[in-house]
């Protein structure tokens, strides 16, 4: 495999690509966001809610590439039980160094910087960025549950 792409697919991409985390809808939810990807055809939605200590609980359910689903998983596992303005802060992060290619330049969970590899591949940004771009949304505009 060439280098660039053995950078892309490490692993942990691999490992939450093909068995992700947190992965199906929550039963009772309060926020709810879907994120399509025109480009590619990937859709993700996100399902959260704060629970009594007002940590957040987060779930996703997508039809996606191996990049986006990793990233959702790498991002509910991290932003499970952060505060809303934690994991607002944290999406912020990783959206802008997805965007600036300078992921591996920020102080973020190791995990999460395993996704810069998409820096080498621009058409694959737009992959790794879409759940977090997804979850801000749900959290951010308070999308209520649909009926």
């Amino acid at each position: 495999m060439d280098k660039k792409l053995n950078k892309l697919y490490q692993s942990t991409i691999l490992e939450h690509g093909h068995d992700p985390k947190n992965f199906g809808r929550l039963d009772k939810y309060d926020q709810f966001a879907e994120g399509f990807n025109p480009l590619c055809g990937d859709k993700v939605n996100i399902y959260c809610k704060y629970n009594f200590n007002l940590k957040l609980e987060i779930t996703f359910e997508s039809v996606s590439c191996v990049i986006c689903t990793a990233s959702a998983s790498l991002m509910t596992t991290e932003l499970e039980g952060n505060s809303k303005d934690k994991a607002i802060a944290l999406i912020d992060e990783v959206l802008d160094g997805l965007h600036c290619s300078t992921l591996d330049q920020k102080t973020l969970p190791k995990q999460i910087t395993m996704l810069d590899g998409v820096k080498e591949f621009p058409s694959r940004i737009q992959c790794a960025a879409l759940p977090w771009a997804t979850t801000r949304k749900a959290i951010t505009e308070h999308e209520t549950r649909p009926e």
